[in-house]
């Protein structure tokens, strides 16, 4: 399905030939609770999100199963989500990698391929920039510094047939 404009947040501005639907953030949350399937907005733009495949869950729960399992009695909680899908790879691995880095405190982003196996591992330095790290064999490991994990794809990508 991959993600599809619906209508822009931000301030109302005069309609135009080619001018979008603008939405107020009270808009959006209104049309949010009401709707059958979720959406999600960056600067203003609201997109529909595609349901997650079987692989999606897989991957989903083994990355948080990994985690979990590392981070007993810690302050740390685990929500995954952050599996790539191949409708919404480019606007994953784009705009909304961009303005994920843009969030001050974040220290590391990960992005979980599900149509093959490749994990790109994105490390905030200490002066701002960012590094890429990549793995894409069963035998690699990522570390996520910032909470003190390391990954092993083969834990993560276990029973995707890869």
């Amino acid at each position: 399905m991959g993600p599809r404009r619906h209508a822009t947040l931000g301030p109302r501005a005069p309609k135009s030939a080619h001018s979008k639907t603008l939405l107020t953030e009270a808009e959006y949350l209104e049309r949010e609770r009401q709707a059958e399937y979720k959406s999600e907005y960056s600067q203003g733009e609201m997109f529909a999100m595609s349901g997650a495949s079987e692989m999606h869950n897989l991957l989903a729960t083994n990355l948080a199963a990994t985690l979990h399992a590392q981070l007993p009695r810690r302050p740390c909680r685990v929500y995954g989500s952050e599996i790539l899908s191949p409708s919404t790879e480019a606007y994953d691995r784009g705009r909304k990698a961009e303005h994920y880095r843009q969030i001050e405190p974040l220290a590391e982003y990960l992005l979980v391929a599900q149509d093959r196996m490749h994990v790109d591992l994105y490390t905030r330095r200490p002066d701002g920039t960012w590094s890429l790290k990549e793995a894409s064999r069963p035998e690699e490991t990522l570390e996520l510094r910032s909470i003190e994990c390391v990954i092993p794809l083969a834990d993560l990508y276990e029973k995707a047939g890869f």
